[in-house]
């Protein structure tokens, strides 16, 4: 199950998925007007998110009565998505981070312009980063986002105010971080540290793929959360870094949600040096969950398949299907004053206008869209863990990771990563 790490990694990344959220589902109402030219039998994939498949298969009457065919709805593990020679569905929905991974496979369709131009499908209306990043990879949008959650501070305390910098955050976390969190932490305070103009290579490097693990923020960030890892820390408090929708919390006192801490000092990796922080602004984290759907190169009925993709991420049927998910958050402009379908117990007002702000940002990092992604995570995850216990000292530590990071490059093909790579930071595109 190594392919499987990120569920089981990113901020207690185990998610019960088939935790359903209460709200009950109700059929939305038609968004993209077009019908399907004849009935056809669509088959829906769904990647790990029982929750959100369950929803689908809601839908299967409203679409039949809409466009005179049949919905299958069929599900899936990352795993078992991996480990596929081909697909055989039409549209599949799956963790946004693997976009890398199937459009290198070709299993892929871009989406077609005619479907972004629709007034219905209403494409400015999307926020900004959702439209803009997460939806594009070298330079064309391959899928619709059902989703994409950025990664916040999660704070549970009695009357204490909540960590606004590293140093407070690290004085209220546990005594011991724990290892399942620890390589997603390491990511967003590494990035949080990092000049904005080279955020976006912070963990390659664009022209070679060699690792960046030593570079000085990722060494002085695993430094920090060693250092925290070998002190007693307020037992009343808690802080953790998630995002607002993550279903294993405990509910025992309610939690609230935050930007991610702020750094005192980001590193300019041009004149290598240490600069005070001047931005202001939130940082959004995004890739560590979030859903994406789209029409697949396997399909045979691609016409009724982008219908079907349009309308499950239009209207009223993204809102109802979408919300069912705890991988996802709202993603359009128009579903703002609906946040509480999402974050109900989670903040209220307050969240959704964070959450919203934060996906409307020009402060980003997003994680790379590699093929292998999640084994990459799993090495970091436990070079950190080896820190945190007094194995290796940090700098070992994160050596050694780029070292099995460099290893797994050449095993999934060195050109080929590159490429993929290349093509999430835009440098090429998907043509070339």
């Amino acid at each position: 199950m190594r392919r499987l790490v990120l569920v089981a990694l990113g901020l207690g990344l185990a998610i019960s998925w088939g935790c359903e959220r209460k709200a009950p589902f109700q059929a939305g109402e038609p968004s993209i007007a077009a019908t399907p030219r004849a009935a056809v039998r669509l088959t829906l994939l769904v990647v790990d998110d029982p929750a959100l498949a369950a929803g689908a298969k809601l839908l299967r009457g409203e679409w039949a009565e809409r466009s005179g065919g049949e919905l299958v709805v069929e599900e899936m593990t990352v795993d078992e998505l991996l480990d596929a020679e081909q697909l055989t569905a039409d549209v599949i929905v799956y963790p946004s981070r693997q976009v890398g991974t199937l459009v290198t496979r070709d299993w892929l369709r871009p989406v077609r312009d005619t479907l972004l131009r629709d007034d219905a499908f209403a494409f400015d209306d999307l926020l900004p980063l959702v439209r803009n990043q997460v939806m594009r990879y070298g330079g064309q949008v391959y899928g619709v986002s059902l989703g994409e959650p950025p990664l916040m501070l999660a704070w549970q305390a009695e009357d204490s105010p909540v960590p606004d910098t590293w140093k407070e955050f690290d004085r209220a976390t546990p005594l011991q971080a724990n290892e399942g969190q620890v390589a997603v932490e390491l990511i967003v305070r590494a990035a949080s540290c990092v000049d904005p103009r080279y955020r976006a290579e912070l963990l390659f490097d664009p022209q070679t793929l060699a690792p960046r693990l030593t570079a000085p923020p990722m060494v002085r960030a695993l430094k920090e959360i060693v250092a925290r890892s070998g002190h007693a820390n307020d037992p009343v408090t808690k802080a953790r870094i998630t995002w607002p929708t993550f279903n294993d919390l405990n509910n025992n006192k309610p939690w609230q949600f935050a930007a991610l801490p702020r750094a005192s000092s980001v590193f300019d990796s041009l004149r290598q040096q240490w600069q005070p922080q001047e931005n202001d602004e939130p940082l959004a984290v995004l890739g560590f969950s979030g859903r994406s759907a789209s029409v697949t190169t396997s399909s045979r009925n691609a016409t009724s398949a982008f219908k079907l993709l349009a309308w499950l991420a239009s209207g009223e049927t993204a809102t109802q299907l979408g919300s069912r998910s705890h991988a996802t958050v709202w993603f359009r402009h128009s579903q703002a004053s609906r946040a509480d379908r999402w974050v109900s117990d989670r903040g209220g007002e307050q969240t959704a206008a964070l959450v919203t702000r934060l996906l409307s940002s020009d402060n980003y990092f997003l994680l790379p869209r590699l093929p292998g992604i999640d084994r990459y995570l799993a090495v970091l995850n436990e070079a950190v863990g080896q820190a945190i216990r007094g194995v290796l000292p940090p700098e070992k530590a994160l050596e050694s990771a780029g070292d099995q990071w460099n290893k797994l490059t050449e095993s999934l093909g060195r050109s080929q990563q590159l490429l993929a790579y290349r093509r999430h930071l835009g440098l090429v595109t998907s043509q070339e």
